[in-house]
């Protein structure tokens, strides 16, 4: 297959999502990702109480992982980015790598405070 040519699972994904990047989708490259990291962050998937959603708490940051988005949230009072929330559409692989390291980067400013 070439690589401008779509899958038939994300065509699936596209005609019954509206994008190819459903959340299962995301979350299974940020498992991957977090599989692959040499990073000192040992980060874990959770469920909120309704099974529905899939987020990564550290720091009072979040990363919720939404169909064809990823959300950071963060609700620290102090700090360049207290009280934010950053959405990172997803279009391709490498823009879930980009979410994730901003969200250590959140992380990060909250150890230099």
């Amino acid at each position: 297959m070439e690589d401008n040519k779509i899958s038939n699972k994300d065509l699936l994904n596209i005609i019954k999502h509206g994008h190819a990047w459903p959340a299962d989708k995301i979350r299974d490259a940020i498992l991957e990702l977090l599989r692959s990291s040499s990073a000192p962050y040992s980060h874990e998937l959770d469920f909120d109480r309704d099974d529905k959603y899939h987020f990564i708490y550290d720091e009072e940051c979040y990363l919720f992982i939404f169909d064809g988005k990823i959300e950071l949230r963060c609700d620290r009072d102090i700090g360049t980015n207290a009280n934010k929330t950053f959405v990172h559409k997803i279009s391709e692989e490498k823009d879930i790598t980009a979410a994730y390291k901003a969200f250590k980067a959140l992380i990060a400013e909250a150890e230099e405070d």
